[in-house]
């Protein structure tokens, strides 16, 4: 699991095929230098993104939404509408005049989707 960059080494891992359960990735990266590394996934994946992200473009977006397809991954990716980069930190303030502001809903919503995600993958529903 991670945050941003964090997020990105989550779903590189899961890019990896490493012998996980599944990753989660707040508001990470996306792209993949190497996609001749990506033929199979065998983690769970759950990407919860800020749909007006600016450092992730829609290309890049539909881009690994193809790529997790083009594997069968189990994947589920949650876009947050009004929301970009760092949306669940409070301590990057709310001034949505700033690139990454604080988003409480999609901060919320998003936690909640992490902890039905780990119950899933560890099975304690």
């Amino acid at each position: 699991m991670g945050y941003c960059f964090g997020g990105m080494g989550a779903i590189e891992a899961a890019r990896g095929n490493l012998n996980i359960n599944g990753v989660i990735s707040f508001h990470g990266g996306l792209d993949c230098e190497n996609t001749q590394l990506t033929k199979s996934i065998r983690a769970k994946l759950l990407v919860l993104h800020g749909q007006d992200a600016p450092i992730v473009s829609k290309i890049q977006v539909d881009a690994f939404v193809a790529e997790m397809k083009a594997v069968n991954s189990d994947l589920q990716l949650i876009v947050y509408a009004n929301t970009v980069n760092s949306f669940t930190d409070p301590a990057v303030g709310s001034d949505s005049s700033k690139s990454s502001p604080y988003n409480p809903v999609s901060a919320y919503r998003s936690w909640n989707q992490m902890e039905v995600f780990l119950k899933e993958i560890f099975h304690t529903y």
